[in-house]
């Protein structure tokens, strides 16, 4: 991991293993800072997940698009899942750039004509 990431703080585990003790996005020290000002993120988001992500859940996205739709409106909001690819698959997989790559571009042209 170190040649494709390099040197991180481990820090961030320490964050990563509060929001999993909690449920969801937190801080790190715990305050719930996310979740109560979600139209925060009123604004042009896609997800992209791997069917096979064992990592987090296909699940995972969907319940935040539900949670983000409720609070905001389906206007912006999308989410794309790539059957049979995994955790990192959508961007380093051996075939991403023929089905993945194109899914991402069709998620940014929407993005730059709003109208169409």
């Amino acid at each position: 991991l170190h040649e494709l990431f390099g040197v991180v703080s481990l820090e961030v585990m320490s964050h990563v293993s509060e929001m999993i003790r909690v449920g969801h996005c937190v801080t790190a020290d715990g305050t719930e800072a996310y979740l109560p000002h979600l139209d925060r993120l009123a604004l042009p988001l896609h997800f992209l997940h791997g069917s096979e992500n064992a990592i987090y859940k296909p699940e995972s996205t969907e319940r935040t698009l539900d949670a983000l739709v409720a609070a905001n409106g389906a206007d912006g909001y999308g989410r794309t899942v790539v059957e049979g690819y995994g955790h990192l698959d959508c961007i380093f997989g051996a075939r991403a750039h023929e089905d993945v790559f194109p899914a991402i571009l069709d998620a940014l042209e929407v993005r730059a004509d709003p109208g169409g």
